[in-house]
């Protein structure tokens, strides 16, 4: 869904010196690390675990449409799809740190397949175990080949029902495509099970770098979101004209809902997000030292969900027939992405710029 991409302009934002906003107080470390160290077991590691859940109910799902590959057994695979999409946009916004390190985003969900290599690889005799399936190249696997196998209706191939019942190859391809979305999920829990222990002990400058990787990271979210998500199809990015190839989920064209859910780990990220949330959040601690940058922040967030609302499904026919909506939204992206860099960077004191590790390749 995501995959970061730097800016000189995001990197300037993010190294000018912290400011206090009119001598509002600068926030006491001893506050962001007991954020910290709250963040794991009451925000972070619920959200993972509902993607690891809806993955793993995808699998069941998948496993009953390879035994009888019939239009209800599709039907209903592709719905756990969609639902898992969903949960695994809002994970997404926690992949920093060392879930970034290890580069689960580009292993899951890098949208550049290659479909080729994929019908290749469907042709081939090699056993599909585990390994073999956690060695292939990110673009023969993950939620777009899946996306693939379930949902594309290329007039040049045969209809996904007509070749999924056609080919038991191809079937157990998808389980396992499916299967290794799972073994990443529970790495990814796993992972953050670790990471929850760090924040347990983090001191108050590891509790700094911590904040300050969150911010980093929700600021490439929206970055990415607007210019990507948005820009892309609008025109208004990549070259100056609508790029229809470049909006993901086209076959399931679940392009909008993917968004939705990426600005919902955005806001799980601002407010907490669960109902264990901790005492303190990004929000209520800027609610502590600026107070009225706090309130322009949540009315960014705000506006922006407002605005992916309004938009029709699909994105890409929205894009052309209700252009206004669409830029609307793009608009009100820029202007959130605006008061995190300027409002919740200043207000936060964050400083530094880490440059995520993850990628398609």
């Amino acid at each position: 869904m995501l995959r970061p991409v730097p800016s000189s302009a995001l990197l300037f934002a993010l190294i000018l010196g912290p400011s206090c906003s009119g001598g509002d107080p600068i926030l006491l470390a001893e506050e962001k690390q007991e954020f910290v160290q709250g963040l794991g077991g009451a925000v972070m590691l619920p959200v993972l675990e509902d993607s690891r859940a809806a993955i793993a109910a995808l699998l069941v799902q998948v496993e009953a449409l390879a035994a009888d590959p019939t239009s209800t057994t599709l039907s209903t695979a592709a719905d756990a799809w969609r639902e898992a999409r969903v949960s695994w946009g809002r994970a997404e916004a926690f992949m920093f740190d060392r879930l970034d390190d290890l580069r689960f985003v580009s292993k899951m969900d890098s949208p550049e397949i290659d479909i080729l290599d994929i019908e290749a690889e469907i042709s081939g005799t090699a056993a599909l175990t585990e390994n073999y399936i956690a060695g292939l190249g990110n673009k023969e696997k993950g939620f777009h080949a899946a996306e693939h196998l379930l949902f594309n209706v290329d007039p040049a191939m045969d209809p996904p029902l007509g070749a999924l019942s056609g080919s038991q190859r191809r079937r157990e391809y998808l389980v396992a495509v499916i299967a290794d979305l799972r073994d990443r999920s529970d790495e990814i829990v796993a992972t953050a099970g670790d990471m929850e222990t760090g924040f347990l002990s983090a001191g108050t400058g590891d509790s700094k770098l911590v904040v300050d990787q969150m911010v980093n990271y929700m600021i490439l979210v929206d970055e990415i979101l607007t210019d990507r998500g948005l820009g892309r199809p609008l025109g208004f990015t990549f070259g100056g004209l609508p790029q229809a190839e470049g909006v993901e989920s086209p076959w399931a064209q679940h392009s909008l809902e993917d968004l939705v859910a990426d600005v919902a780990g955005l806001r799980a990220l601002w407010e907490g997000g669960t109902d264990g949330a901790p005492a303190l959040s990004l929000s209520s601690m800027m609610e502590m030292v600026v107070p009225a940058d706090a309130d322009r922040v949540e009315a960014g967030l705000l506006a922006l969900e407002q605005a992916l609302a309004a938009i029709p499904a699909p994105l890409l026919t929205s894009a052309d027939d209700e252009m206004a909506l669409v830029q609307a939204a793009f608009d009100r992206a820029r202007e959130f992405g605006m008061l995190l860099r300027v409002e919740l960077v200043n207000g936060l004191q964050i400083t530094g710029f880490i440059a995520p590790t993850d990628g398609d390749s």
